[in-house]
């Protein structure tokens, strides 16, 4: 499913309806009504609901900005140190991207993101994100690019609500530092949940859905007319990259899908890539195990099998660390939250 019709949770959700929950295979179910021609009165509602939106997004996406701008000039700390767009560090993966793609993936077990983070703290979405900044280190390491500082992630997150009607698009996102640059991996994973924590309360303070608003009144023929000119000119190389990559954590299905009687033997998820990010990463929990996805531009990523099993990798190498810490009876989790706050 194309990222323009369906967010990761929607994709999720989708997988539970398109998929069994046990060995009988589904019912069919029944053909659908034939849709009803568009008439005037449908056409004028569909204008008027269109106008209200836009309103809508002008109001949430100008309350946002005043609330960035007020922090900003306040020189409130979530401000300060969050990483500002353009601020990433130029790697081979930020520049213009080609059509040419590459994929690659690997899985690990669940259960090992449980015991690293009963021995160090944080949540999943920090285990998968240490695991993907150990994968990236060692990748520009032995291309010998590591830069002196963090990367910047686009990290997508969630604004759907309880009242949003099912499927379509509810996402926003945030932008995380990845410190590649440190060496030693416990101070890794911890520096990764500041930065972490960080991004949220920036992007807390700008509102969840300031994004998506901005989007929304951006959207048209000219703002189309404008990617494609960004892209047919390789504009993303004559500037510091807006962030290096992508990387998103979707929760999956828990337990077990087949299709047809067949076991569902993994999930190999992708995300969207975009001109100065030719890297994603997408990790999805199923069943007790989590699939990892990566998608690359050819052209600026030609390895990207040591990228996925670097992931898993990183998250088996975590684990050892934790069970160790747990063996010894000490656990890390109170330097943790003393560093996060």
């Amino acid at each position: 499913a194309h990222h323009a019709a369906l967010d990761g949770v929607s994709g999720a959700a989708l997988l539970l309806h398109l998929f069994d929950r046990d060995s009988e295979p589904p019912v069919p179910a029944p053909e659908g009504q034939p849709a009803l021609p568009t008439t005037a009165t449908q056409r004028m509602r569909e204008t008027t609901r269109r106008m209200q939106e836009l309103a809508g997004a002008a109001r949430e996406a100008g309350g946002g900005l005043g609330r960035l701008l007020r922090a900003r000039l306040g020189d409130a700390a979530p401000v300060r140190d969050a990483p500002l767009p353009f601020s990433a560090p130029t790697v081979s993966f930020s520049g213009s991207i080609s059509s040419r793609r590459v994929v690659s993936y690997s899985r690990t077990p669940l259960e090992d993101v449980a015991t690293v983070r009963k021995a160090f703290g944080g949540t999943v979405n920090d285990v998968v994100l240490a695991a993907c900044t150990t994968a990236l280190r060692d990748y520009l390491i032995a291309r010998n690019e590591l830069p002196d500082r963090a990367l910047v992630a686009s990290i997508p997150v969630s604004t759907r609500r309880v009242c949003d009607e099912p499927g379509g698009n509810h996402i926003s996102a945030m932008l995380a530092e990845l410190p590649v640059h440190i060496d030693d991996p416990l101070h890794r994973y911890w520096e990764g949940c500041r930065a972490t924590r960080r991004a949220k309360r920036l992007h807390g303070l700008l509102g969840g859905r300031t994004l998506g608003a901005l989007a929304e009144l951006a959207r048209g023929p000219a703002l189309g007319l404008a990617a494609r000119l960004y892209s047919d000119w390789g504009l993303a190389d004559r500037h510091a990259p807006l962030h290096n990559l992508i990387v998103s954590n979707v929760p999956g299905p828990p337990v077990p899908l087949r299709f047809a009687g067949s076991a569902v033997r993994a999930l190999h998820p992708h995300g969207p890539l975009m001109d100065g990010a030719g890297l994603n990463i997408t990790v999805m929990s199923h069943a007790g195990s989590l699939d990892v996805g990566v998608l690359a531009c050819g052209e600026s990523v030609r390895e990207p099998g040591s990228l996925a099993r670097g992931v898993a990798a990183a998250v088996r190498g975590l684990t050892r660390q934790a069970e160790h810490q747990l063996d010894e009876g000490v656990s890390a989790a109170i330097p943790l939250l003393r560093a996060v706050g």
